[in-house]
């Protein structure tokens, strides 16, 4: 249990009188949309008339306000810094994240303004109820769906999972992407990307069918401001970073750059699908060396140390964080082998195949604009390989007259895909089928309304356009290209610290279940709250968690960075479990035996397994898909290339070496040269001298002879 004191109860109670006298107006009852160790996120209406205010506010003025105590300075500068930026660019501005703005009185900062995201409503007791989560729920309730209406997804959301997952998440990476892209071209590093983080809103048809879920980067508690002409920052000895979403070069060399973002982008990528392959499984519980749901943070943090010593010195850093992508991605391979839906398993493993290498790749420089290049054309190759196998896919579908081809398509048309003859595919594909069913007797396909038009039935047959897929290429991909995304919010996450507690199965709460944080303090001079899970530790150089302040409201996901991987010894609690372990700041070699390390997979050798097992998933291997030879190919390539690479060096080394040899050679065989040379004109010069006093001798001989 953890306590909170009066002071802080008195003073937030003082921050909401500032806030209410500033225009903001709590919901009764209060409406919580998260909580963390730096403070509480409430919905609130606002009747002031500030035009920045209402910038932020939802078509019925409503706005989240993150309150703390103290208020949140590090959060202030950020909301600070988007502020300015909106008015610089003021058009241009593209908010593909959720924005925030300061507010402050005469007295100073108040608080944080936060947009209000929703992914839609539900009935709960025959009344309307908005839904808002972090994506992290949000994947939970998708994938394992509660019989509590207070728990679960709106019908939509969840037949449009349940009928196209894949597609789903193609929407969803390609958002978050598209967000995390966007932070960082407004001169900010977030440094905490992990699905917690990102907040998920929801596009609907006429007929209540939901056309896409996307998501939007949230939660700026970490976030560095990276000034003009600056690839890297470094950390401070007391930072604190979520050790299985941080790259190489947070962990071991303690620097911030663009990878840092990106790492920990493709790493919630590849959680939230090991979330939809294994019902009930929290984001963290899929990033890990071996299957078992139980995760042992020292275990994992001597197991990455030992990994990071036996990446190729050369690219150190960026070797072992394609070593761990690829570790995570075998975790998640096992994970879709044992998937208990079918079709499910079936979507992730078309899912999985045409994002592998994505998701197991890294920039190979830190220059900002460059490294967004180099994933936006990776991820854009991933779009438009399962787009291709889509409309394949849709295609069988379609030859047997199933209905709901059309709004799988139209979902489709809704991921970021920026070749056009593929794009023309797609749209000619849903204009072929809405023809097709105004001519059958076949209801559209409808969570909410259900329409049926009227005509005489006709056999269908598979259209042109379909057939013409396996006769053309996939062109190369474009430049990514960005997407609008709704205004929606869901809540916060904060950070703390405190010891690490054990595993448990957590039951996600209504709305906006799961975040970290406290409930809103009663005023009374002291009272203990149930913690919640959080995702924050501080990152020291000595590596014990330390033990919680009074004042820390949630048991923490973060620890400390030190010379070796130590995690406290758990009180005896029970909330959610750390997602963090330490690291040593500059690795040295073990002294210890090492922890015996499970050798680094190799994704194409370990395809994820098909369908059909004859044998229980626990006793059966996966079975292999048939290997990607263009990924063989590649592979095989970057090999060679890398083999060449290293003999032309070798090459050049030997020519330099060479060079200088001959230089030696020839300077010393010139100087020997030309001191036989100046020994030889010597002599000419002795010998003429010689020659003139003979010469002179006979002259004064004959002149004294007279005649």
């Amino acid at each position: 249990m953890v306590t909170q004191t009066k002071e802080t109860t008195d003073a937030i109670a003082a921050l909401k009188q500032r806030l209410s006298a500033a225009g903001f107006t709590p919901f009764t009852p209060p409406r919580k949309l998260g909580s963390g160790a730096y403070g509480t996120v409430e919905l609130y209406q606002y009747t002031g008339s500030d035009a920045s205010v209402l910038a932020l506010c939802d078509k019925e003025g409503r706005i989240g306000v993150k309150l703390s105590s103290p208020p949140d300075e590090q959060e202030a500068t950020i909301a600070t810094h988007l502020l300015k930026k909106r008015n610089e660019l003021g058009s241009a501005f593209k908010a593909d994240f959720n924005t925030t703005s300061p507010l402050s009185d005469n007295q100073g900062l108040i608080g944080i303004l936060t947009q209000y995201e929703t992914y839609g409503t539900r009935v709960v007791n025959g009344k309307k109820q908005e839904c808002s989560d972090n994506l992290e729920n949000f994947i939970s309730k998708a994938s394992n769906p509660d019989p509590d209406s207070l728990n679960k997804l709106t019908n939509a959301v969840q037949s449009g999972f349940n009928q196209d997952t894949g597609i789903m998440m193609s929407q969803m990476a390609g958002s978050m992407q598209q967000s995390q892209q966007s932070f960082s071209n407004l001169g900010l590093f977030h440094r905490d990307i992990a699905t917690r983080n990102f907040l998920p809103n929801a596009t609907y048809d006429s007929k209540g069918n939901v056309l896409a879920i996307k998501a939007r980067l949230s939660d700026y508690g970490r976030t560095f401001v990276v000034p003009d002409g600056v690839t890297s920052i470094k950390m401070k000895e007391n930072d604190t970073g979520p050790l299985r979403w941080m790259d190489s070069g947070s962990v071991f060399d303690r620097e911030t750059t663009i990878k840092t973002d990106i790492f920990g982008l493709k790493v919630s990528m590849i959680g939230m699908m090991g979330m939809m392959a294994n019902p009930g499984s929290t984001e963290g519980q899929n990033l890990s060396y071996d299957k078992s749901s139980e995760i042992d943070l020292n275990a994992y943090g001597d197991q990455r140390v030992a990994q990071y010593h036996t990446a190729p010195t050369e690219d150190k850093n960026v070797r072992h964080d394609s070593q761990l992508l690829n570790t995570y991605l075998f975790t998640l391979q096992k994970n879709i082998a044992n998937c208990p839906s079918p079709e499910r398993k079936a979507e992730l493993i078309t899912f999985y195949q045409c994002y592998q290498e994505y998701l197991s790749s890294m920039p190979s420089t830190i220059d900002i604009k460059k490294a967004q290049r180099e994933d936006a054309w990776l991820l854009q190759k991933a779009h438009q390989n399962f787009a291709t196998r889509s409309l394949e896919r849709l295609a069988v579908k379609s030859e047997a007259n199933d209905p709901s081809v059309l709004l799988s398509l139209q979902r489709l048309q809704q991921i970021p895909i920026t070749d056009v003859k593929l794009q023309a595919k797609i749209t000619a594909a849903i204009e072929t089928e809405q023809a097709k069913q105004l001519k059958q007797d076949t209801p559209l396909p409808n969570v909410e309304v259900i329409q049926t038009v009227q005509a005489s039935p006709e056999p269908s047959r598979i259209p042109s356009i379909y057939m013409s897929i396996n006769q053309e290429a996939t062109p190369e991909p474009g430049p990514a290209t960005q997407m609008p995304l709704g205004p929606n919010y869901g809540g916060l996450t904060g950070g703390g610290t405190t010891e690490p507690k054990p595993a448990i199965q957590t039951t996600l709460g209504p709305n906006y279940a799961g975040l970290s944080g406290v409930a809103t303090p009663k005023p009374e001079p002291a009272i203990s709250v149930t913690p919640e899970p959080t995702n924050y530790a501080p990152i020291g150089t000595k590596p014990i968690i330390a033990a919680p302040k009074q004042d820390t409201p949630e048991p923490t996901n973060y620890a400390p960075l030190g010379a070796k991987p130590v995690i406290a010894e758990p009180e005896q609690v029970t909330p959610e479990q750390t997602n963090y372990a330490t690291m040593p700041r500059v690795p040295e070699p073990l002294q210890e035996a090492p922890v015996p390390v499970q050798q680094t997979p190799n994704v194409a050798q370990n395809p994820i397994p098909v369908e059909n097992s004859s044998t229980p998933p626990a006793q059966q291997p996966p079975e292999a898909v048939a290997p990607d030879k263009s990924q063989m190919i590649k592979d095989r390539f970057r090999e060679f290339k890398t083999d060449l690479v290293k003999e032309i060096r070798s090459m050049k080394d030997d020519v330099e070496k060479d060079l200088v040899s001959a230089k030696n050679e020839a300077k010393e065989t010139a100087l020997g040269a030309f001191k036989d040379f100046k020994a030889g004109f010597s002599n000419l010069r002795k010998a003429v001298e010689r020659g003139v006093e003979k010469i002179e001798e006979a002259v004064d001989k004959i002149t004294h002879k007279g005649p």
